[in-house]
């Protein structure tokens, strides 16, 4: 059977665990679902890209969006916010592209980039515009599942919007001062050199007040640093 069938399978898995999840905390109905949307896609990409950021939201019961509705330009693509800033970064290490070089690529173009990575968050529940500092209630809530969603979707890279904090504390990956480098801004922000994975920590894509480019820049020499160390595995979707 075909990596991508296969993943098709286990994102039905997948879902059932969040609805389990969902309904035993009382929170069935306000599920913003996450993951890989286009299996064929992600499986043919060389890197797998995983993004893992905090919580999507909610306003007037209207819940945000899932990843497997985005088969088109949106609006939010023609704005500096999250997404936009999600679909530059990917299309960036997919096409290794810097910034600007891609600031004139076309929302068609980012738009299948985006569909190419995987996109999860540690709170799968609608929440509001603005995520506390610390997550670490709802992270313990949804790790399982999370563990569950990484070790399904394989990603060759995982960029995390200022999350990487949680993977860390819970010993996701093997870490030390060997396999770890610091971007220049901020001592969270870095990256871990693992012989089957790249480990990312980026401010998160809606934060403004930075120079992306540079921070591109930074994401870009992680990859090209990285991609020289590893040996290419051959992604097997079979657990």
């Amino acid at each position: 059977m075909k990596m991508d069938k296969i993943l098709d399978k286990e994102n039905e898995r997948l879902k059932t665990l969040i609805d389990n999840k969902a309904a035993e905390i009382g929170f069935e109905t306000k599920i913003i679902y996450d993951g890989v949307a286009f299996p064929k896609k992600y499986t043919d990409s060389n890197p797998r890209v995983l993004w893992l950021l905090k919580e999507s939201y909610e306003t007037n019961n209207c819940y945000g969006w899932h990843v497997s509705n985005i088969e088109k330009p949106i609006p939010q693509m023609h704005k500096n916010g999250t997404l936009r800033q999600v679909c530059r970064i990917s299309y960036s290490i997919l096409n290794n592209s810097n910034y600007y070089k891609n600031s004139s690529v076309s929302d068609i173009e980012l738009l299948d980039s985006f569909q190419k990575i995987g996109w999860i968050n540690i709170n799968k529940i609608a929440a509001g515009k603005k995520s506390p500092n610390d997550l670490t209630f709802r992270y313990n809530i949804w790790k399982d599942i999370l563990k569950e969603q990484i070790t399904t979707y394989d990603p060759d890279i995982i960029i995390c919007g200022n999350t990487l904090q949680y993977l860390t504390r819970d010993n996701f990956f093997e870490k030390s001062s060997n396999n770890r480098r610091a971007f220049k801004e901020g001592r969270q922000y870095c990256y871990y050199l693992l012989k089957d994975r790249l480990y990312i920590n980026i401010h998160h894509p809606s934060y403004f007040k930075i120079h992306w480019n540079e921070c591109l820049d930074e994401v870009l020499n992680a990859v090209s640093c990285w991609d020289k160390e590893m040996e290419k595995k051959i992604p097997v979707f079979n657990r």
